[in-house]
């Protein structure tokens, strides 16, 4: 592995760029991203879109369609976690080619799943194609903020673990 250098000073040194800072910023960034994601995309955060049910199906139902269960949130908290780990190394090893890349990759991921798994049907017997069409929406606006507003957290607590770092350890 390449010896990382910033201002004549190895990344993951123990002399000049303590490895406690690699360390600590990380965890900062953790709890960062952790709160913050709970705090504004968690059950009662401003991105919890309600996602009503077409008019004659039950609650249930639709929440067997959409996938909304706390198995599934954990699975995306996990996968947030992870993503924030991955930003923070990409942001402190100055590699935006890592963040472009798993960008890519998201992005290229979520299209597929879209498109062929989770897109509910445009008609679908003994509901109303408007109601269908409106709950289609809302799902949609809902994962779409979601994806969008995730990823941009993730990125933003790990600025902000990594640029604390950078902060002390440009103290004289």
């Amino acid at each position: 592995m390449d010896d990382y250098v910033l201002n004549g000073v190895s990344a993951l040194s123990n002399s000049g760029f303590p490895f406690f800072y690699f360390v600590g910023s990380l965890l900062l960034t953790l709890f960062v991203g952790r709160l913050a994601v709970r705090r504004i995309m968690g059950r009662q955060g401003p991105l919890d879109l309600k996602i009503e049910a077409p008019v004659g199906m039950g609650k249930t139902t639709w929440e067997a369609i959409i996938g909304e269960t706390d198995e599934s949130r954990r699975g995306t908290q996990w996968l947030g976690t992870l993503e924030q780990v991955l930003f923070f190394i990409a942001i402190w090893f100055w590699t935006p080619e890592i963040a472009a890349g798993w960008l890519a990759f998201k992005l290229g991921s979520k299209w597929e799943v879209y498109h062929n798994v989770v897109k509910i049907p445009d008609v679908i017997s003994g509901f109303d194609s408007l109601d269908v069409l409106k709950a289609r929406r809302q799902w949609g606006a809902r994962i779409y903020l979601r994806f969008l507003v995730g990823t941009l957290l993730n990125c933003i607590a790990a600025g902000i673990g990594v640029g604390l770092a950078r902060l002390l350890l440009q103290r004289p």
